[in-house]
């Protein structure tokens, strides 16, 4: 039901409003710190406008923390992790809209409610601490990526039970 009410509008955006700027605040705050020096950071009431050392403690940050570094590695990670969700998304939407398969519907609301999980919640840390596998990433971003990218995104073709061949296209 749509209540077209100019009171109920108003309120809505009020609310709207009030969310945006509790979300906007943090980052505001960041900001402010990151435009400070030290001790204007450290004193007790954090100051409420920016200060004027932005761009000194941008560069510093950039050259000291090997930021630039990071940051490629950040960008590269994310755009392969995207793009590698997408095509197994893609190829799991068509897997299940185009061929008819014994739980279909069970495959497709696993894998909608596996994609929708973050990384960290998916990541099963082993009980002791030796067994955790060592770190292959170093060096090579694809080992970094595939694992990622295909997470939660699998088991989507199956075989037919009478001659093992692959299900077959839904005609009409």
């Amino acid at each position: 039901m749509v209540e077209r009410s100019p009171v109920l509008n108003m309120l809505c955006h009020a609310i709207l409003i009030a969310g945006a700027l509790t979300v906007c605040i943090p980052l505001y705050f960041a900001f402010v710190a990151g435009s400070l020096t030290v001790a204007e950071v450290q004193k007790v009431p954090l100051p409420w406008l920016p200060g004027g050392q932005f761009f000194d403690n941008l560069q510093l940050a950039w050259s000291k923390g090997n930021f630039s570094r990071t940051f490629t590695n950040s960008i590269i990670v994310a755009l392969g992790i995207t793009a590698g969700k997408i095509a197994v998304s893609l190829l799991s939407a068509f897997a299940i809209t185009y061929f008819r398969f014994r739980y279909r519907m069970l495959a497709f609301w696993l894998i909608f409610m596996s994609l929708m999980l973050p990384i960290e919640v998916r990541i099963v840390r082993p009980s002791k601490p030796w067994q955790m596998p060592r770190c292959r990433c170093n060096g090579s971003w694809i080992r970094c990526v595939s694992p990622i990218s295909g997470a939660g995104s699998a088991g989507t073709r199956s075989r037919s039970r009478s001659n093992g061949t692959w299900s077959t296209p839904i005609r009409g």
